[in-house]
């Protein structure tokens, strides 16, 4: 191989790795921006997930006290009418009111449809923050639960009150009912079968008190992780 063989040669090869050194950095910034815009694609619907969060959460935080409320009137009557004895009998007009309180009972309308979203289409991965993903986790999971004594504890009062349901009247008022003791006030109290699905009405009851307070203890934490709708 002659000199100029050799400068060709090496010219061809110097070309050859420029033009390959070049290719390689062409597709590697290619990858480098679109890994880029991707990542800020996904801190965008982050954002945007987090602002609709903080919006369910601030709702539930408004509701779930409601909630909350009404448990303890439930409780409340029920502690009142298990005290009652046939010897020294209240007034009708205060045993129709405590009988209108233990019908008291809620719904879980919990704004769950963002973490719905989020779960069921894979975004819930794009949280960054580990911890927060699994305080909400925890904190929709346990709204199931809710949901469920809730629905319970509605069906357990028309389960109660239809132990005593020859001695009153029962009209329906909203999520309520106006009650009226129409029989006996003796044959309420000395109703054995109705005393006990009392009690055990009422452990129900302590369970649901406990689980929203949990809930709205979750609710209280998670707002302070998440970003404010008013900050956007």
């Amino acid at each position: 191989m002659n000199s100029s063989d050799k400068f060709d040669l090496r010219s061809n090869l110097k070309r050859y790795s420029v033009e390959f050194l070049v290719i390689f950095l062409s597709i590697t910034l290619s990858f480098f921006a679109e890994n880029l815009r991707e990542d800020a694609s996904n801190r965008e619907i982050e954002q945007e997930a987090l602002l609709r969060l903080s919006r369910d959460v601030a709702a539930d935080l408004r509701a779930f006290p409601g909630n909350l409320d009404r448990t303890v009137i439930g409780l409340d009557a029920i502690r009142w009418l298990s005290m009652q004895e046939v010897g020294d009998l209240p007034s009708a007009d205060s045993v129709e009111h405590y009988l209108e309180r233990y019908w008291t009972c809620s719904t879980t309308d919990a704004s769950k449809s963002e973490f719905e979203s989020l779960k069921s289409s894979g975004n819930l991965r794009l949280l960054q923050d580990s911890g927060l993903a699994s305080q909400l986790a925890a904190n929709y999971e346990n709204y199931d639960t809710l949901e469920f004594y809730h629905r319970k504890d509605c069906d357990l009062i028309a389960e109660v009150i239809s132990l005593i349901s020859n001695e009153i009247t029962v009209r329906s008022s909203g999520f309520g009912a106006d009650i009226t003791v129409s029989g006996s006030l003796v044959r309420i109290f000395s109703n054995e079968e109705f005393r006990i699905a009392l009690a055990s009405h009422n452990g129900m009851r302590m369970v649901i008190l406990r689980e929203v307070r949990k809930s709205i203890r979750a609710l209280t934490q998670l707002s302070a992780n998440l970003p404010q709708p008013d900050s956007e």
